[in-house]
């Protein structure tokens, strides 16, 4: 539904410079990825979390991998004579969106789907909402940006609240 909004309200050209620089970016992160969402998910403990060094070697890996995917991206950006404001926000917002799936899978281990299922939804909601409330507001393509941008840091936002929840439960 709210892309019918954003279609009805934004000129095809603010598509397609957005859906061009999403597209390279997650061709870069899927070119790249070392899937170390994959490799905490088949880390062996028995279905506990993992050791604390076990836990911190995985997420340094995917720091670095993040950081460093990232860093092409910017540089192919800035070699095509696109980066700006807009575009610095859509990429960063798929590099920590990358991130925060990546640290999802920690969670996966242990947890009732339930809470990521929450977790995803409101994310999605909160950030088609955004979009349509601001393109209808008159603020047009920045729009499409800002919902990644609302998308990502609700998802980390909520996957913290997970954590630091299920770190004061006994």
């Amino acid at each position: 539904g709210a892309n019918l909004v954003l279609v009805r309200h934004l000129a095809p050209t603010d598509f397609g410079r957005f859906a061009m620089l999403l597209a390279a970016t997650g061709l870069v992160l899927s070119l790249g990825s070392l899937r170390v969402g994959v490799q905490v998910i088949r880390e062996r403990s028995g279905g506990r979390a993992l050791e604390a060094d076990d836990r911190d070697r995985l997420i340094g890996a995917l720091a670095c991998e993040t950081a460093l995917l990232g860093a092409a991206v910017f540089g192919w950006m800035a070699f095509s004579g696109q980066l700006d404001g807009l575009g610095a926000v859509l990429v960063l917002s798929v590099l920590f969106r990358h991130l925060q799936t990546n640290l999802k899978a920690f969670h996966e281990r242990t947890m009732a789907y339930r809470n990521l299922t929450l977790l995803e939804t409101a994310s999605q909601l909160a950030g088609h909402g955004v979009a349509v409330a601001l393109v209808l507001a008159g603020v047009g393509a920045p729009a499409l940006y800002l919902r990644e941008l609302v998308l990502t840091a609700v998802a980390l936002f909520g996957l913290g609240a997970i954590r630091i929840r299920g770190k004061q439960t006994p």
